[in-house]
């Protein structure tokens, strides 16, 4: 009777430990297939960049992998976010830290992980620090519009928003163009709030992944010129968007790489005291807005010395 019990003990262990095994493929892992091709129909150029040849083996960004989807509880999060702006000695790690901190708020979150987000946040007469981050771009791309009185900073899957896991385009007018004008509940559209961003101090950026051998040619062009089109046509006073590509990773075989390092991170920072009031970066590339937007003029993006830069931005593609 009681080799019986041991018997039927170690029985359901090893049911347990084969249940949770099979969770975690379907968690992390869903319907994984390598895609044959992930840059669009229209050729790139061969500027000197990440390497010749096609982007074959990358996996998709997307919700099933929980791409750009922080650990709340992990252990490295801080509590403690710098009042006054102040140049950090290494743009890299000082990304990686402010990124990971609790108080940071996430454009992707537990709440929206499984579909396009937005965050938008008036920082008119804030008196408090405000950093808004995101993590793991590895294949997506975020819009992020911004100037003296509010920031609105969205988020848009790869696989629901340019091509499918059958390598299949997804129009732009049916996911994109949608969320620009309508957003989804929780998380505002961009014309919603088109009377704070239409003056000529907003400044629109789009980060989004660059082909295979090329500095700054997106992986998806022509949605990327139609989000640019699409933001003008809603915003006709302000800047004209910058748009800034990544070197993308993938999601599962990189995902120590995007945890621990400071690729595939966005990170939006207000602070009411000087000097600094405002500070963009993607990367470690500093976007060049921390001079302010009164007199509408961006200064220059720099990078700290550190390997695989991201090329520096454009407002026009190549």
């Amino acid at each position: 009777m009681q080799l019986r019990a041991q018997a039927l003990l170690l029985f359901l262990g090893l049911l347990k430990i084969t249940l949770a095994y099979r969770v975690d493929l379907l968690r992390y892992s869903p319907n994984i297939r390598r895609s044959d091709s992930l840059i669009s129909s229209r050729e790139g150029t061969d500027d000197e960049g990440d390497g010749g040849g096609q982007d074959t083996c990358r996996l998709k960004c997307s919700p099933e992998r929980r791409c750009c989807d922080p650990d709340p509880g992990a252990e490295e999060r801080r509590d403690l976010i710098p009042r006054t702006l102040t140049e950090p000695g290494n743009v890299g790690n000082y990304v990686i830290e402010i990124t990971k901190a609790k108080k940071t708020v996430q454009v992707v979150n537990r709440r929206n992980n499984n579909r396009n987000s937005a965050v938008f946040k008036k920082i008119e007469g804030l008196q408090k620090t405000l950093n808004i981050g995101l993590v793991g771009l590895c294949g997506c791309t975020a819009l992020v519009v911004c100037n003296s009185k509010a920031v609105y900073f969205a988020h848009y899957f790869e696989n629901l928003s340019f091509e499918d896991e059958q390598d299949q385009p997804i129009t732009f007018d049916s996911v994109i163009k949608d969320f620009l004008h309508n957003g989804h509940k929780g998380d505002d559209s961009l014309f919603q709030h088109k009377d704070v961003f239409d003056n000529a101090e907003t400044m629109p950026f789009i980060f989004t992944p660059r082909k295979k051998g090329t500095r700054t040619k997106p992986i998806y062009d022509d949605h990327i010129t139609q989000l640019e089109l699409e933001v003008e046509a809603i915003l006709p006073n302000a800047q004209q968007p910058t748009v800034q590509t990544y070197k993308p990773l993938d999601c599962v075989e990189d995902a120590a790489k995007l945890d621990a390092q400071y690729n595939g991170r966005a990170l939006f920072q207000y602070d009411p005291d000087p000097p600094l009031h405002y500070r963009l970066y993607l990367e470690n590339l500093d976007m060049g807005i921390q001079g302010g937007f009164e007199d509408g003029n961006r200064n220059q993006p720099t990078s700290s010395a550190q390997p695989e830069p991201s090329a520096g931005p454009s407002n026009q593609q190549t």
